[in-house]
């Protein structure tokens, strides 16, 4: 029940987007649009806008697939045939639904169209209505996405804080010998998840719209430089474990200084070297990153 909720703010969104959407559905004047109105903002609807938008436009798109094939097959066909068209568009739709909603909608579309034809033959299938009522819906769903939204750069400059923590925990596993293999795994899953929440959090960011983007270059600069630092680190690590000489206490230090944020690493005496580098190419990305999100966010 905190107002920075996400939970919070898309229950609320989505209340509004359904109470909007049967308004609206009432106000056409016919029984027939309340339900398919308020399904689509139901499916449509998602925490993040660019999952939103693009749930928005699969539906939008199956159904107007979905419309076509019904209205070909309802026009066509006999009765036995429309069912063997039904019991497979139940197959599609379930079969899909998790891997591709468009095609997911298609299927669900072509099954509501032929089922209420199967049931009243006698009534031309409210095909174009269908449609009319997806369209509606998306369209509510997608206006009610900008109410009160948490955008994706609200939450990325804790995921890159939260990067450059495993960062330093993994360097602090893999630059000393006398860690145990299972304690260095568990630093290299940590970094592993922590560089894949921050991509994913980028690549939600780049379907937003532009003024909500903030930092989204330095992310990716950030993300490349993580990615060279893990490398590095392996590499001492199993150089290590192969017979080459313990790694220079000096340029450990500095890596974790770096790393950990000491202004003196970055001027220290201890050898530079690629691993040095790498760390500081992170640091460097990290802080320019945090610059650009807090200018970009005033």
């Amino acid at each position: 029940m905190s107002l920075e909720s996400p939970v919070l703010r898309f229950s609320v969104r989505l209340a509004l987007a359904m109470m909007a959407g049967a308004v609206v559905a009432q106000s056409l004047g016919d029984e027939r649009h309340g339900n398919w109105v308020l399904l689509t903002i139901a499916v449509v609807m998602r925490a993040g806008y660019g999952l939103t938008k693009q749930r928005r436009d699969d539906r939008v798109i199956g159904t107007l697939i979905g419309c076509v094939v019904a209205a070909g097959s309802v026009a066509y066909l006999p009765a036995g045939a429309l069912v063997a068209v039904q019991g497979l568009a139940v197959a599609v739709t379930h079969s899909f639904a998790r891997l591709n909603y468009r095609v997911a909608s298609s299927g669900a579309s072509v099954t509501a169209l032929v089922s209420l034809h199967l049931v009243q033959p006698w009534v031309s299938a409210p095909i174009l209505v269908r449609l009319a009522d997806t369209l509606i819906g998306a369209a509510i769903a997608h206006l009610f996405n900008y109410l009160w939204p948490r955008w994706e750069s609200s939450e990325a400059p804790r995921l890159a804080s939260r990067l450059q923590a495993q960062l330093a925990a993994f360097a602090a596993a893999a630059l000393r010998a006398d860690v145990s293999d299972h304690d260095y795994r568990l630093a290299r899953k940590n970094v592993i998840e922590a560089i894949a929440a921050l991509s994913d959090s980028a690549g939600r960011m780049s379907s937003e719209p532009m003024a909500a983007r903030k930092g989204l270059d330095e992310m990716a600069n950030l993300l490349i430089a993580a990615y060279s630092l893990v490398a590095e680190l392996s590499a001492a690590r199993l150089a290590v474990q192969t017979g080459a000489p313990p790694l220079n206490p000096a340029i450990r230090e500095r890596v974790q200084g770096l790393l950990a944020g000491q202004s003196g690493a970055a001027a220290s005496d201890a050898p530079a070297g690629p691993l040095a580098a790498a760390a500081l190419a992170v640091t460097s990305a990290a802080r320019n990153y945090e610059r650009v999100a807090k200018t970009e966010g005033k």
